[in-house]
């Protein structure tokens, strides 16, 4: 599922209507680990040409409330995540958005919070999803 398509189903008709449709080209999700570290990597590389760089409001709020909610720290752990959700596990981008941000424990609880995982085709039963939680679980910074 693409990123409109997404936002689709989450939008109401009269909101989506109002979205212009060129932002969702060349999207991305991301999640609040990746954010972080963006961040953290960009405000460095300026305080490194300038060291009185200080980053705006909105981007020193976006840069604390990422790392606030981050669930994983390390850069090489977060790229295994969305490798292991994508790749192996066939998740589309905003189920690896949702599932790394929020680092559910069961099936049962990815589903809730991912309607999409529901999908008997993909996920016939909970020994697949369960795998791919386990496998995430392990790269999980409390």
């Amino acid at each position: 599922m693409e990123i409109e398509e997404h936002v689709s189903q989450v939008l109401p008709p009269d909101e989506l209507a109002k979205v212009d449709p060129s932002v969702w080209e060349g999207a991305n999700v991301l999640t609040n680990s990746e954010a972080s570290l963006l961040l953290t990597n960009y405000i460095q590389a300026k305080r490194e040409k300038d060291p009185a760089f200080e980053p705006n409001s909105v981007m020193a709020r976006t840069h604390e409330y990422a790392t606030k909610f981050s669930t994983v720290v390390n850069e090489e752990n977060t790229r295994q995540i969305r490798t292991i959700l994508l790749q192996d596990y066939h998740m589309q981008l905003h189920e690896v958005g949702i599932i790394a941000n929020l680092m559910p424990e069961t099936a049962e609880e990815a589903r809730t919070l991912v309607p999409s995982l529901k999908d008997p085709v993909r996920y016939p039963d909970d020994v697949v999803l369960e795998q791919a939680l386990a496998e995430i679980a392990r790269f999980r910074e409390r």
